[in-house]
């Protein structure tokens, strides 16, 4: 059998690539956070960026499935574009993907980071597109719905 030059393998294409794994527990992409600072990571202190993942961390150990079968309390919520009022956005690139154009909800979701709002009413506003959970905003307070 003679061998195959590397120039003659086909390289696999997008497609042959979407969809061959099915991931079952939600997966967060930090890459669109916003840049505004009231909104990110910045102005954060320790123990609220450690309670951040403490958060993420209990939320990827659960399937998706699990996750939306418990209280929005400890889940998830959705709320339609309009239903928010943060005056920032979310990082510039998040619009310009267009696997994203193509597949993004209409509504936020949001993770809240204490789920009984003690010490603080904060969110995690996002967009879950399949199983990938892209934050957006880090919000202190829940002023942030109409």
């Amino acid at each position: 059998m003679p061998k195959l030059k590397n120039s003659d393998k086909k390289k696999p294409s997008k497609e042959d690539i979407k969809g061959s794994y099915k991931f079952k527990r939600i997966q967060f992409n930090f890459s669109f956070l916003s840049t505004n600072s009231e909104y990110n990571f910045k102005n954060l202190t320790r123990d609220m960026k450690a309670d951040i993942i403490d958060r993420l961390c209990e939320l990827s150990s659960m399937d998706l499935v699990q996750i939306h079968s418990i209280s929005k309390e400890r889940g998830l919520e959705y709320i339609e574009d309009k239903g928010i009022s943060i005056k920032a956005k979310c990082h510039p690139d998040f619009s310009s993907n267009e696997y994203i154009k193509s597949c993004c909800p209409k509504k936020y979701c949001i993770i809240r980071i204490y789920p009984n709002n003690n010490p603080t009413p904060s969110r995690i506003l996002g967009r879950l597109i399949g199983h990938a959970f892209y934050i957006h905003f880090i919000v202190m307070d829940h002023k942030c719905y109409k």
